[in-house]
């Protein structure tokens, strides 16, 4: 698994992993070819988000997807996420 922290967006090829969303910001984008029409991504806080739900926000197929949350935390916010195909 990748783990990224230095900024709100990671590359990867994989179809899961870590990250973390920075303190402060209320988005982050994993980049990641096996985006797709018919893929599910999901979202698990390994931290206290402070009763905010951690979400995907958005994908673009191919691409990317976005995951965030409404309010900004004082405190970074790790998070597993997985990229499942459906067939």
């Amino acid at each position: 698994a990748e783990i990224a922290s230095n900024s709100a967006s990671i590359t990867t090829n994989a179809t899961a992993g870590k990250a973390i969303l920075p303190a402060g910001l209320t988005e982050y984008t994993i980049y990641s070819p096996r985006v797709d029409a018919n893929s599910l991504a999901y979202v698990t806080p390994t931290g206290d988000p402070q009763n905010q739900v951690l979400y995907v926000k958005a994908k673009k197929e191919n691409e990317w997807f976005k995951v965030a949350i409404n309010q900004p935390l004082p405190y970074d916010l790790e998070f597993n996420w997985w990229i499942i195909k459906l067939e």
